[in-house]
């Protein structure tokens, strides 16, 4: 899967079974994952070896958190590792049994100086979003495009806080699923995609159509969707023009 020259780096924060670093990998992408997992890591490294054996992928066996290189109790669930996490959820109607080992901690001051800015970043760590988002704080350089997972608005006002300006909260679980859109602009266009478990397009092809929210929009859009919450999730995708 080669390169494309022209798409630049994606930070992968919170990989969980992959899906999401394959289509960025298949749009010609540079990525650098980071998942806590141990176990999960080691599947990805499977899944994803001849990338890793060009250079098209690093994996990172960290916890994204505020500081580097702390020793934190990582929870691994035992039936749905995408619910794995710093903390541990008590959900309803799921078996919440979980294991737990000490995974190190990285943040985005390490990042950045190890690998360069990404043109976008996507956090999905099962509520410690913030804690990463505060790494951001007094960066001197910041991606273009982001998304974060929120269970809570916390992560947006982080946002608002680094200096974005323009939101669009998108249905992580819609009815049809998430679409490739009709026309793709962020790195190579590609025939399909598996979103399962996936944040799925961004960029430019979230906010290619020119339809954003300033962040009082974005605050009411949130709290408008809080009854449907029951069935899906969401994501906050922000902008940062350059």
């Amino acid at each position: 899967m080669a390169l494309d020259p022209d798409a630049g780096l994606v930070f992968d924060i919170g990989v969980s079974e992959g899906n999401d670093t394959a289509f960025y990998l298949a749009k010609g992408f540079r990525v650098i994952g980071v998942e806590a997992d141990r176990a999960t890591c080691v599947k990805l490294r499977h899944r994803f070896a001849l990338e890793i054996a060009s250079g098209a992928l690093q994996l990172l066996n960290f916890a994204a958190s505020f500081n580097f290189g702390d020793p934190v109790e990582f929870f691994v669930h035992q039936e749905h590792q995408h619910l794995s996490g710093l903390t541990k959820q008590d959900l309803p109607n799921v078996n919440n049994a979980y294991a737990n080992e000490t995974v190190l901690t990285i943040n985005w001051k390490t990042l950045l100086a190890q690998q360069g800015l990404p043109r976008y970043v996507k956090i999905d760590i099962e509520g410690n979003e913030p804690s990463f988002l505060r790494s951001m704080q007094a960066s001197p350089q910041m991606p273009e495009f982001i998304s974060v997972e929120c269970h809570q608005m916390e992560p947006v006002e982080l946002l608002h806080i680094l200096g974005y300006r323009r939101f669009r909260l998108v249905d992580q679980y819609p009815p049809q699923g998430l679409q490739l859109p009709a026309r793709q602009i962020e790195g190579r266009p590609v025939a399909s995609a598996n979103f399962e478990h996936a944040s799925g397009p961004f960029g430019l092809d979230i906010f290619g159509d020119g339809a954003w929210l300033d962040f009082d929009q974005m605050r009411a859009a949130w709290t408008e969707a809080q009854p449907r919450r029951g069935g899906t999730w969401f994501d906050c995708h922000a902008w940062l023009p350059n």
